[in-house]
């Protein structure tokens, strides 16, 4: 998932599909990529071993020694019970952005080269 060029840039957002905007990001172009994952005004809603990966930034791979190419790697917003089992993550600052906040942070889950959870769960 590249930040060269922008997400929004590539395909600018459509309102009418609820396309995301990035306003969160506020510019910050490791913030504005492509999601691995949207989940939109959704319940009961299972993931089971999901892998999302950033290793680049405008093709350069010296990010993932931070693990830093990317902010967030998936997108929970207006959902209910959600579960994500098994998540399993490289390169992205938090794992998950719900509500517009930054949840699961990398340097807290860290397992090997990666990251990794067990069990995400949203009631």
């Amino acid at each position: 998932m590249q930040d060269n060029p922008i997400a929004t840039l590539a395909y600018p957002p459509n309102s009418t599909w609820e396309d995301p905007e990035f306003h969160h990001c506020q510019g910050v172009t490791e913030c504005i990529k492509t999601w691995a994952l949207r989940i939109l005004d959704s319940r009961g809603i299972f993931i089971y071993a999901p892998g999302v990966y950033s290793f680049f930034q405008n093709y350069d791979v010296s990010c993932t020694a931070s693990h830093s190419c990317q902010n967030y790697a998936v997108e929970l917003d207006r959902s209910q019970y959600v579960y994500i089992y098994d998540m399993y993550s490289i390169g992205h600052d938090y794992m998950i952005l719900m509500d517009g906040w930054g949840l699961v942070p990398e340097s807290e889950n860290l397992n090997g080269f990666g990251q990794s959870i067990a069990l995400f769960e949203f009631l």
